[in-house]
């Protein structure tokens, strides 16, 4: 379905959120086939949320099935080699982009964390085995490099302890194990963007990142003995918010400095 025709179709967000709300209520049709109906109206799933009281289907059928989150790899990214992807079929060239659109609304929408429950506890093995199964299938078509773009998104959305410092213990053990360099980065990346539009007076200067860079120092010495890949990314993370907090600084005196 053409995503302009979804956009400018008499069905707004509000009233197809509540459509799809009272199908989750009726509980008649399972996960699977709801995500079904769900897929063409992907490019509404951030309007969609505000209405609906159950998460997405798509997404949680995501949380619990790693090959369907390998199978939405594959329509998003290119493979590792850069050669052409047999499992797009007879696909015509529009039709993929319609559907690699769709799959990267998807995940980008996606925040239920594989092995999250529902009253927000984390079961490690859970989540590691999903982590597991979604790599490998990932490298069986060769694209690596996207599936683990995509889990450290994912990751970097986890939640934290119950004593404030982030991520879970479990989450923790999980990177630890997998060593990956570009996880790590892009967790840091993805962590840093989920901060969000910053609100700051103007004379505020960079009072807000310092404070921000001092939590990560605390975290960092708090884990790094144990986890030390986790230490060195809150470090990291650290040291980004005191360069951001210095930028900040020279702005708000050189506004001093301006006439108005």
């Amino acid at each position: 379905m053409d995503e302009k025709k979804i956009r400018a179709g008499v069905m707004d967000a509000y009233h197809l959120g509540h459509v799809f709300n009272q199908l989750y209520e009726q509980n008649e049709l399972s996960i699977e086939e709801m995500a079904k109906l769900e897929w063409p109206f992907a490019a509404l799933f951030d309007q969609l949320k505000r209405y609906t009281s159950t998460p997405m289907a798509l997404h949680r059928v995501l949380q619990k099935d790693p090959l369907f989150f390998a199978q939405l790899i594959t329509f998003t990214y290119k493979r590792d080699d850069l050669a052409p992807d047999p499992t797009r079929g007879d696909f015509d060239h529009k039709t993929a982009e319609s559907r690699a659109r769709v799959a990267r609304k998807v995940l980008d929408s996606w925040y239920l964390i594989p092995g999250v429950k529902d009253d927000g506890t984390l079961d490690e093995k859970e989540l590691s085995d999903w982590v597991e199964a979604a790599r490998k299938q990932c490298a069986q078509t060769n694209h690596v490099t996207g599936g683990d773009f995509q889990i450290a998104f994912i990751l970097a959305r986890a939640p934290g302890e119950n004593d404030g410092v982030w991520p879970h213990v479990g989450v923790r053990n999980l990177i630890e194990r997998l060593n990956n360099g570009l996880i790590d980065r892009y967790i840091q990346i993805e962590n840093y963007n989920n901060r969000g539009v910053v609100t700051r007076g103007l004379n505020d200067g960079g009072k807000q990142e310092r404070e921000l860079a001092e939590r990560y120092k605390k975290m960092s010495d708090t884990v790094k003995a144990k986890w030390p890949r986790i230490g060195a990314m809150l470090r990291a993370m650290a040291e980004s918010y005191e360069q951001d907090a210095k930028r900040q600084d020279v702005d708000s005196d050189l506004h001093d400095l301006r006439w108005d």
